[in-house]
Order: structure tokens, then sequence, then C-alpha cells
């Protein structure tokens, strides 16, 4: 009923973190295969909490599962600005869905963001939430693994050992 909706829309806007409340009503909806609810509650989570970089990646995410690549380019890139300079996963989605749109240059572009300082970060071509999904992407993907491992700082490092 409209009333307990009411009801429920007051719990979330009074929620500690209202940002992850909304977030997780996305996912509910996600749950359920309705993809307009989902959509629309990943977007008020972003408003609820506009410099929360995980929130903005989780849209990102849903928009690159949904096809809509231009959005969630724009999406991931906002997360990429607002994450701290230790987290890369941002930049390795925005990598993914770049490699997806056959835009190379702006892949690496994304890739060469990405801070020495990263502690956990992992390559979006080798575990991501966006991977790559046909057998061209999957080469070009591989091939940029193995461009980004020709320049790792251990890479270069054991080069000049030699």
């Amino acid at each position: 009923t409209e009333e307990s909706l009411a009801e429920i829309q007051q719990v979330m806007d009074h929620h500690p973190r209202p940002g992850d409340a909304y977030r997780a009503l996305a996912e509910v909806y996600e749950d359920a295969e309705d993809w307009e609810e989902a959509e629309r509650f990943y977007r008020v989570a972003t408003e609820m909490a506009p410099e929360d970089w995980s929130i903005w990646n989780s849209l990102g995410v849903f928009l690159f599962n949904e096809g809509k690549l231009d959005d969630a380019v724009e999406v991931f890139a906002r997360a990429g600005e607002l994450a701290p300079g230790s987290v890369s996963l941002p930049q390795e989605n925005l990598a993914g869905v770049e490699i997806q749109r056959g835009n190379i240059e702006a892949a690496l572009e994304a890739y060469e963001a990405i801070e020495d300082n990263v502690q956990d970060g992992t390559l979006a071509t080798q575990q991501s939430i966006v991977t790559p999904s046909t057998e061209e992407q999957i080469v070009t993907s591989a091939a940029l693994q193995l461009v980004i491992a020709q320049f790792s700082p251990q890479t270069v490092a054991d080069g000049a050992a030699q």
C-alpha cells in the first residue's frame, strides 16, 4: 500500500547511512529483476551519498550489466574520481567497459590512472565484475594484460637487475 511505502521511505531517509540503505534496496529490486526500480534506487543512493565511490561503482556495475555502456563509463569515471588512491576497482571497471566498447586507448588510460600504491587491486582482465564477453575482446584484454605486465614495477626491476 502507499502508506507502507511512505513508512519505508521515512525509515530509509533516517537510516544512519541512507546511501547504503538505498543501494541495498536497489539490489533487492535487481534480484527481483525489476531493472527500472533498481536503477532508480541506485541513483537515489548516489544522491544520498554523492561522495561515496562504492555506491557510484555499484551503479556503474548495474548499468554495465544492463548494456548501458556510455552511462557506465560516466559513472565509473565519477567513482574513480571519488575513490582514494589505494582503491583501483573503479578504474579497473572503467577499463573493462572501454574494452567492451572497443576503445583500447581509453582502457589503457584508465589502467595508467591506477596509482602505484594500490594494495588490493587486481587488473580488470584478471578478476573483476566487468569481464570481456566476446572472443575478440578476450584476446584484446589478454594483450592489454601482457602490455601492462611488461611495464609493471617488478618487471622493470627484474629487467634492470639482469
